[in-house]
Formats: C-alpha cells, sequence, structure tokens
C-alpha cells in the first residue's frame, strides 16, 4: 500500500524454507516494488529456514551479497 518510486533500493535475503514468513511474499514485495520502480534485489538460497543467513554455510555469500548491493547502490 505504500510503496512508490522515492523508497530507497532495497536488497531481501529470504530462504525459501521459511516457515515464519513464507518465501512468496518476499518474491512478491520485490515484484511490488520493481513495478514501482524502486531498485529491488532478492538473495535467496534453497532451503533453510528463517534467519539462515546468520550462520555458515550462509553467512559469507550473504555478506557478500549485501556488500555486492551496498557498493552498487551507496557508494
Amino acid at each position: 500500500s505504500y510503496i512508490d518510486s522515492s523508497d530507497p533500493p532495497m536488497l531481501l535475503l529470504h530462504a525459501t524454507g521459511d516457515k515464519t514468513i513464507p518465501y512468496a511474499e518476499s518474491v512478491e514485495f520485490v515484484s511490488l516494488l520493481r513495478a514501482a520502480g524502486v531498485s529491488a534485489e532478492l538473495y535467496s538460497d534453497q532451503g533453510p529456514g528463517h534467519g539462515w543467513f546468520n550462520d555458515e554455510p550462509y553467512f559469507t555469500p550473504a555478506t557478500r551479497a549485501l556488500v555486492q548491493f551496498i557498493d552498487k547502490y551507496f557508494k
């Protein structure tokens, strides 16, 4: 309801096995952001659950994706 083109670029990290927040919600949110002209990316992994990026083997690649996103949009 509140998405508009003035929103900042967004990076969502979400795993397909998340039982807390359905993965499809992030897919839809990124789609809505892009439709409004907002730069949006979804970094995901197959299988792990909620908070998956906090621990290895996921932490290092997720951190790389975050650094690349920051470099791309905020440098």
